[in-house]
Order: C-alpha cells, then sequence, then structure tokens
C-alpha cells in the first residue's frame, strides 16, 4: 500500500510560519498527527490538537474545537483591528440597504398553521367531542393531595396538580411525570403523593 505524504509546517502558520522552503518538511501521514499531538501536548494550542485528530481520522470533538477555535479567533479580530470590523460592518449594512430585515407575512402565517395542529374534519372533531361527553372535572374530595416543593425552598401541600401548574405557570403533564418517578424536577419544582 502506498504512504501518503504531508507537507508539514516547522514553524505553524499560526504561530507566524511560512510557505518557505525552509519552513517545510515532507512528513507521511501518521508522523504528520503525530507531530501535532506533540506539539499541542508542549504548547496547549487547539489548531494543533485539531490538526491531530483530523490527521489521524479521530474527529469526534474536533468540529467542537473547530467552533471554540472561530470564536477565538473572531474575538481577537474584535479587539485587534477595530478598523478592519468598522469596514466589515460598514460593508454589511451597505448590503443590506433596501432588503427586508424581517422574513414576509406569508412565512409567519404558514409557520403558525403548521403550530395549529393536526386539520381535523368536522366528523373527527365530532367523535372527539362524543368521546368527551360526559366526563366530569374531577371535585376537590376526588383530587389526590400532592407535597410539592417550589424552587425556592417552600413546600407547600395541594390538592390537584392542575390549578397550581396554571398558577404557577408550568406544565401539568411535566410536573405530573416528576411525581411518577420519570423526572427528577421540573423547573425546580418537586413533587410527590401523600397517602392522605
Amino acid at each position: 500500500m502506498k504512504e501518503i505524504y504531508h507537507t508539514h509546517h516547522i514553524v505553524p502558520r499560526y504561530m507566524g510560519g511560512t510557505n518557505e522552503p525552509n519552513n517545510l518538511v515532507r512528513l507521511p501521514l501518521w508522523a504528520h498527527a503525530e507531530v501535532h499531538k506533540r506539539l499541542f501536548e508542549v504548547y496547549g494550542n487547539i489548531e494543533d490538537d485539531i490538526a491531530s485528530r483530523m490527521l489521524s481520522g479521530k474527529i469526534e470533538g474536533a468540529e467542537e474545537l473547530r467552533i471554540k477555535l472561530a470564536k477565538r479567533n473572531f474575538q481577537k479580530w474584535l479587539k485587534e483591528k477595530p478598523e478592519e470590523v468598522k469596514e466589515w460592518k460598514e460593508k454589511n449594512n451597505k448590503n443590506r440597504k433596501g432588503k427586508p430585515s424581517i422574513l414576509p407575512p406569508e412565512h409567519y402565517q404558514k409557520q403558525a398553521e403548521k403550530l395549529r395542529g393536526i386539520p381535523r374534519s368536522q366528523e373527527v372533531r365530532d367523535k372527539i367531542s362524543k368521546a368527551k361527553k360526559g366526563k366530569s372535572i374531577p371535585q376537590p374530595n376526588q383530587m389526590k393531595t400532592y407535597e410539592v416543593t417550589k424552587p425556592n425552598g417552600e413546600v407547600l401541600i395541594i390538592k390537584g396538580l392542575n390549578e397550581f401548574c396554571k398558577n404557577e405557570g408550568i406544565a401539568a403533564s411535566n410536573l405530573c411525570a416528576v411525581v411518577k418517578g420519570r423526572l427528577k424536577h421540573h423547573k425546580g419544582y418537586v413533587a410527590k403523593i401523600l397517602n392522605v
């Protein structure tokens, strides 16, 4: 099998190295990956960690590192080259002139229709209505008693979860999942059923 060779910068370009022949060396792929791994271990530069991972095929985590590097370089650029940043902002503003800054109303209407729920025929709506008829709302004497701990540590004894959740602005289904042990908490609220 033919070995793959890469050109490696002895002084990395991110450290000011050039493409001059005296700064370049030809290395097999495995050695190139190893060199960047050693450079990362010694100097701790993200660039070498990314290069080492990519060259050795260990790409897990490399994308997160690349994003971290891009954010760092962007912040550095903002601080070190204010004239360039100003020019870039002016150019962007000039390009945006005359273009709408928001999407057309049709877009928002279309999204609202998607979120409104599944469109149902009158027949289906009638079946749902019929199934709900005769079902009573639980009366206070039928409701279970719960001990609820609020995020601030206050402990309350309540009857029924629905009204409490509505007043607190939280989802009753999620607090119910906390009671059943499927969730540890919901927005900091913890609840358990009392055998009263």
